[in-house]
């Protein structure tokens, strides 16, 4: 990052020695589960990468530069891969590449570094590979806003039947987390039949890197426009799909309330579909167990 970012908070500056002895204790789960995150989302198969990686970071300023250094070796294997014909396993060396792509970002807290811009734009064509040999139905969602887009992404499950509705879960990450945070295989929503919309709302992932910074009231905006788009897809059933947050899941769910998110005077999807989150967290535990 340039020298004025990180002028920018002389704490940061002055301290961040304590953080990087803290890295060269704790590792790179010093302030949350970083590893096992990565290891559910990639699979066993991620193992000797990350491994490597956490053995190379010793302090902040590292992480970028290892996690997009593996990204980057993953990216070129799944191109290998996918030259070969061997699908499967391009699949899952994107998915992994895009994944670091995420980290390597995640401490790069500058708009506009060309670094961080690079890496999304990576990290947004390993996904579209993944995608591409996902083997099941995986769709890219814009939703306009004030000129700008909310991204997100819509998984249906492989087992729905034609013009079969099914219920949906929208997954609200944490304000560090990103849409492409689902497994890339054995999804526990996915594999019971639900459709999972995974939004990168106000302030965080793609929808951030477009300029559409978080609020106090501009996350309600997002799960109105989430809402109203899901209730018209075919595939869904709205009155039995829910949401669900992590992290910061009590802002999550008071921004996308009925009060802050329904249109006056006509209620709008999201009325309905605050109600079903109710109705149907019960039965989201039950088709769990």
């Amino acid at each position: 990052m340039r020298i004025e970012t990180e002028r920018k908070m002389k704490r940061w500056r002055e301290q961040r020695w304590i953080l990087d002895q803290v890295i060269q204790t704790r590792g790179i789960d010093w302030d949350q589960g970083r590893t096992g995150k990565i290891l559910r989302n990639c699979g066993p198969g991620v193992q000797n990468d990350l491994q490597e990686v956490c053995r190379r970071i010793q302090k902040f300023v590292d992480i970028p530069r290892e996690f997009s250094r593996a990204a980057t070796r993953r990216e070129q294997q799944g191109r290998e891969a996918e030259a070969a014909g061997h699908f499967p396993e391009a699949r899952d060396h994107y998915y992994i590449a895009s994944c670091f792509y995420t980290n390597a970002m995640w401490a790069i807290y500058e708009d506009g570094n060309p670094q961080r811009v690079y890496w999304q734009e990576q990290k947004r064509v390993c996904y579209d590979k993944f995608i591409q040999y996902a083997g099941r139905p995986i769709e890219r969602v814009e939703l306009p806003y004030e000129g700008k887009k909310i991204q997100a992404i819509l998984h249906l499950p492989p087992s729905r039947k034609a013009a079969e509705k099914v219920p949906c879960v929208m997954y609200i990450p944490g304000m560090d987390g990103v849409k492409e945070d689902n497994p890339a295989t054995g999804d526990p929503f996915i594999e019971r039949g639900f459709a999972v919309l995974a939004i990168d709302g106000p302030g965080q992932g793609e929808t951030r890197e477009g300029g559409v910074k978080c609020t106090a009231s501009n996350y309600a905006d997002a799960g109105k426009l989430a809402c109203d788009y899901l209730v018209k897809r075919p595939e869904i059933d709205a009155i039995a799909s829910a949401s669900w947050a992590r992290a910061w899941a009590p802002i999550g769910r008071h921004a996308w309330s009925p009060k802050k998110s329904v249109s006056k005077p006509a209620p709008s999807a999201a009325s309905a579909w605050n109600r079903a989150s109710t109705r149907s967290s019960t039965c989201h535990r039950r088709r769990l167990s």
